[in-house]
């Protein structure tokens, strides 16, 4: 028969003095960690017991909390991809590539200084938002057929008279601060500055930057970003054809900022609908020439 020792520590005391800490000691500092209130008695009892979910709980928060640490402190390949979809995205928006222009993968690499795995998931995630084309043997800068811009102006169309309208009877209704109708005023009177200056992308930025302070002074985040994502897809063929333009003065964004200041919301409408129209005639007659 086996006798207790009372002359050291207990084994219920969670110091062994050759191994140091047992393993209880361990798994309480863990369970600390979790801030779960747990201790290890609820360890040992939590099978079967209305203490497993806490524990499972438990585990599964300081896991998905090491592995998120994890990737802060060193970005794999996701965030590679993520950071290489978001630079070519921007450079395509940015009107750096030409429509038509071939991207290999291997130059795209030496842009960035990524190896093709992330450049692959990049690409691909591109292709699905309309950007860029595969040819079978790489992918090209997408160009939209006159069938492609006559529907995305429908819808820009659409959207513009909306914004229009929703900032008109904000201000009408008083809404607007002085600021906000500075910035409105700003954005246009910058579109006829550039055009004065024969700036051709100049105007092109400038008109983006109009609609995007006009859908933004909307305070409908879902017309946002549905007329983000309408831009980002004509960015590329809206800068070739204002290059083209032999008139680069802007007329409908003074009548569109008239009728806001005024809180006139059907002209506010009309206008901007009016604006729509006459870039679609544009840019009809630029593919005609074409």
């Amino acid at each position: 028969m086996r006798h207790r020792r009372t002359d050291g520590p207990r084994h219920d005391d969670r110091v062994d003095l050759e191994r140091g800490p047992r393993p209880e000691r361990s798994a309480q500092e863990w369970l600390n960690r979790t801030g779960s209130g747990l201790n290890t008695t609820d360890l040992r009892v939590g099978l079967g017991t209305p203490h497993l979910a806490s524990v499972m709980s438990a585990m599964y928060t300081l896991v998905v909390a090491s592995q998120g640490e994890r990737g802060a402190e060193r970005p794999g390949m996701h965030n590679n991809a993520e950071l290489a979809y978001r630079r070519l995205r921007e450079g395509l928006v940015a009107g750096n590539y030409e429509p038509g222009q071939r991207l290999t993968e291997l130059g795209i690499c030496e842009d960035l200084g990524m190896s093709r795995t992330p450049v692959r998931e990049a690409l691909r995630r591109l292709q699905s938002d309309g950007l860029v084309a595969s040819t079978g043997r790489g992918v090209v800068v997408n160009s939209l057929s006159p069938e492609d811009i006559r529907h995305a102006m429908e819808l820009h169309g659409a959207l513009d008279m909306l914004a229009a309208k929703l900032v008109a009877q904000a201000q009408h209704e008083g809404r607007l601060s002085p600021r906000q109708l500075a910035a409105l005023r700003e954005a246009g009177d910058r579109v006829g500055e550039r055009a004065a200056a024969g700036d051709p992308r100049g105007v092109w930025e400038a008109n983006i930057a109009f609609h995007r302070c006009l859908t933004h002074l909307s305070g409908n985040p879902l017309l946002e970003d549905a007329s983000e994502r309408i831009w980002d897809r004509f960015a590329i063929v809206s800068r070739t054809n204002i290059a083209h333009r032999a008139d680069l003065t802007p007329v409908a964004h003074q009548e569109i900022v008239a009728a806001i200041v005024a809180g006139d919301v059907a002209r506010a409408a009309a206008a901007a609908a009016e604006h729509v129209r006459e870039a679609a005639m544009t840019y009809a007659q630029e593919s005609t020439r074409r």
